[in-house]
């Protein structure tokens, strides 16, 4: 079993925002929203603290760990059945296993490209049907607007929206995808290639289902992100480089298309990668 180190963090900064974070994430599902605009409906505080939960649960073994997963889940299928709703039309949505009936706001800025593969990489982990529903629920058009969009994580997009219908073009678009990351525009160079090539090299290893090769990719991928995470000051405090869920996600995806995951990380949350933690999901 391959093992990968985390990066020294500060452990009293690290328990102070846990602590935050609970705090936050309680008052969070206390709330009625009316629509899914609503702080309550706002899914990056519970993304991050999936990561500060890391610090002192890093293979997301924990029921807070999980919680806060489970909120980042059904809150990012929540942004896009909502986008996908017109407004004053309510929805019918769980958060965290309890039922809510916002209305919806029609297509917004909040729900697209960028948060769209949050949404899928805590699908791929979850394996929710309310996720998977919210993946597809807008057109391309609504998704990636007119702007300036990275070229591969448009390929990419394609690429997982296809994948998860079975469609076999999705090895195109992932081509593509490799293809435009070699020259990324509209991001930086080093998050393009220590962060997000690895997990198109991922994914590869998911279209040729070649254990060997995901082994050495996941392995990659997790030295790229420690790379990344250290490479300053700043980055090394950022909670997202605590544990990594999209490496995680692409692993969940590459085990529920038969690959075996051989590593271990406490970048790498076991916990969440197999089916199980989701209030919807089973045990393999």
């Amino acid at each position: 079993m391959n093992t990968i180190e985390r990066h020294e963090f500060d452990l009293d900064r690290a328990r102070e925002n846990v602590d935050a974070a609970k705090g936050i994430l309680e008052e969070q599902l206390q709330e009625a929203p009316t629509d899914v605009d609503s702080p309550m409906f706002d899914p990056l505080m519970p993304a991050s603290a999936v990561g500060w939960f890391s610090t002192r649960d890093p293979h997301a073994q924990q029921p807070e760990t999980r919680w806060a997963a489970t909120m980042a889940t059904d809150l990012y299928a929540g942004l896009f059945l909502g986008a996908a709703t017109p407004p004053d039309t309510t929805i019918d949505i769980t958060v965290a296993g309890r039922p809510h009936t916002p209305n919806g706001t029609g297509p917004t800025r909040k729900a697209t490209l960028d948060d769209w593969i949050q949404l899928f990489w805590f699908y791929a982990l979850s394996r929710s049907p309310q996720s998977q529903r919210a993946i597809h629920a807008l057109p391309e058009h609504h998704v990636i607007p007119t702007g300036k969009w990275p070229e591969y994580r448009i390929h990419r997009y394609r690429a997982l929206t296809a994948l998860d219908n079975n469609d076999p073009t999705w090895t195109t678009h992932l081509t593509a995808a490799q293809e435009a990351i070699t020259t990324p525009s509209y991001v930086e160079p080093d998050e393009a290639t220590l962060l997000e090539a690895p997990i198109l090299a991922i994914l590869t290893t998911i279209a040729n289902h070649d254990q060997t090769a995901f082994t050495t990719a996941v392995t990659d991928a997790l030295h790229a992100h420690r790379t990344y995470y250290t490479a300053h000051d700043h980055r090394s405090r950022d909670c997202a480089g605590y544990t990594s869920i999209p490496i995680a996600a692409t692993c969940a995806l590459a085990t529920d298309h038969g690959l075996t995951l051989t590593i271990e990380s406490d970048y790498l949350p076991t916990g969440l990668i197999h089916p199980g933690w989701y209030p919807t999901t089973t045990p393999n």
